[in-house]
């Protein structure tokens, strides 16, 4: 590859064009020939690229039988009709959009339009406001963040209203679905949404979550690596600096600890409380597992250099 490369940048020589086209043509016919046989000892390297070329009529094969795949975009349309000289803007505000696809039904795909991104967004934050009570409100976060008022009980009703009922036509009464989110849709708990009052999407669908559709095909493809010793990493001590003592710098006046500290990080949230519990889950993961944990001090990046 790094030869085929420098050919091309470097262009034709003395020999001309006709022998430099030759020349390439010959180099990428071997480069191929060597990761066909790299393939043939390496069945991840083989996987990667079945992935990478992937198409619809793979996925919906590789979809369990009775599911369906619906994969979300967050897009800008472009309004090719805009003129920029009357100051029109071409860019569009942000939407989403789902793709929906039935398994074994790789020509009949449906696209939907679910609307502006900015109101899905906030539908977004609101309903996280619900069930969490504090606000998504980030300094420099790229969405439009909730309002100050408490929003009432029925946000969840309106999320999935926006989201998950104009799927429904086109999954087909399916209730095993394969969810692919973009843009703040990662922060949905789609099985949380509410049908009503006492019902909840996880009591009628069964629901995964894929990176991106083509992840499908990872369906039952085992690796043939051997595994590694188990780790368990719980209970970290988010308090590790603090005790640091402060050593003088270079600049008079100022001081500065030895450990290395996030400023933005100490602004938006100076402190991090243990979590209650995780610990005695760690201990009990890692008896089953026949391992020592790493807890307190030692759940760090030098612990984790430090484990054999």
């Amino acid at each position: 590859r790094i030869q085929i490369a420098q050919r091309l940048l470097s262009g034709p020589g003395q020999e001309g064009p006709d022998v430099h086209r030759q020349l390439l043509s010959a180099w990428e016919t071997e480069k191929e020939k060597l990761e066909t046989e790299l393939a043939s000892r390496i069945p991840e390297m083989a996987f990667e690229r079945r992935l990478a070329n992937a198409d619809r009529q793979a996925v919906a094969k590789a979809l369990p039988p009775g599911s369906a795949l619906v994969e979300f975009i967050r897009f800008n349309p472009f309004d090719f009709k805009a003129i920029p000289a009357k100051n029109e803007a071409q860019w569009k505000p942000a939407r989403y959009a789902a793709f929906v696809m039935a398994a074994g039904e790789p020509d009949n795909i449906m696209m939907l339009d679910l609307g502006p991104a900015e109101d899905i967004d906030r539908m977004i934050s609101d309903f996280r406001y619900t069930i969490t009570g504090e606000s998504d409100k980030q300094p420099g976060r790229g969405i439009t963040a909730k309002s100050d008022t408490r929003v009432s009980a029925d946000n969840g009703e309106k999320l999935r209203g926006a989201l998950f009922d104009p799927l429904l036509k086109a999954m087909g009464g399916r209730k095993r679905v394969f969810l692919a989110t973009d843009g703040d849709l990662y922060r949905v708990p789609f099985a949380a949404l509410p049908l009503n009052a006492d019902r909840y999407l996880i009591d009628e669908y069964h629901i995964g979550y894929v990176g991106s559709g083509r992840d499908v095909l990872r369906f039952g493809s085992g690796s043939k690596s051997r595994s590694s010793t188990p780790l368990v990493i719980a209970d970290p001590d988010y308090d590790l600096e603090i005790g640091v003592q402060n050593v003088q710098t270079e600049e008079p006046g100022k001081t500065t600890s030895s450990g290395r500290q996030s400023r933005d990080l100490l602004r938006i949230a100076p402190h991090f409380n243990r979590l209650p519990g995780t610990r005695a889950e760690g201990e009990r993961i890692a008896a089953l597992l026949h391992v020592t944990p790493l807890l307190d001090q030692d759940a760090s990046k030098q612990g984790l250099k430090a484990h054999p």
